[in-house]
């Protein structure tokens, strides 16, 4: 896309003349693109989508290839975080959980959210953020995703059949 026409997405997406969702989708019209991967790399790990949130990229029960590392979050790019919830009485242990999230920068912050927004009619898909530093949304972040795992995909297109 070139970034005539990405500009001009971004000044009506800027209006009211749209809705939340269509705003969205102007000012961020592409979906990174994943690898397809037939076996998972040996410097890589693996995270199951729990849910639609970045359908139709990736739908629920398909697994992603991730590279573990640090990394600053990058505007429109695919990342698994980790969120770490305090005890909440005496005795519970600190829970952890991971999520597959787009990282996009506005201009109150970073945000780690999904490629669909709002409601869609059964769920609502919710951001986290704004972080006003990128450092504190890179500290949750584990790895890059880079790929979808092919087997994932195919066994549960099979499975329909």
């Amino acid at each position: 896309m070139t970034d005539d026409k990405r500009n001009l997405m971004t000044v009506f997406a800027g209006t009211d003349q749209m809705g939340t969702r269509k705003r969205f989708e102007a000012m961020y019209p592409t979906n990174p693109t994943l690898e397809m991967f037939e076996s998972v790399p040996a410097w890589a790990f693996v995270q199951a989508a729990s849910d639609d949130r970045n359908a139709p990229l990736i739908r629920t029960g398909e697994v992603v290839v991730a590279e573990p590392g640090a990394f600053l979050p990058t505007d429109g790019d695919l990342f698994v975080i980790e969120y770490v919830s305090k005890p909440q009485v005496p005795f519970e242990r600190e829970q952890r959980t991971r999520q597959i999230v787009l990282t996009r920068h506005t201009p109150v912050g970073w945000w780690a959210s999904s490629l669909r927004q709002g409601d869609d009619g059964s769920s609502i898909f919710v951001s986290h953020g704004p972080y006003p530093d990128p450092v504190v949304l890179a500290d949750k972040i584990v790895g890059r995703v880079v790929g979808i795992l092919a087997t994932s995909s195919v066994v549960r297109r099979m499975a329909r059949k």
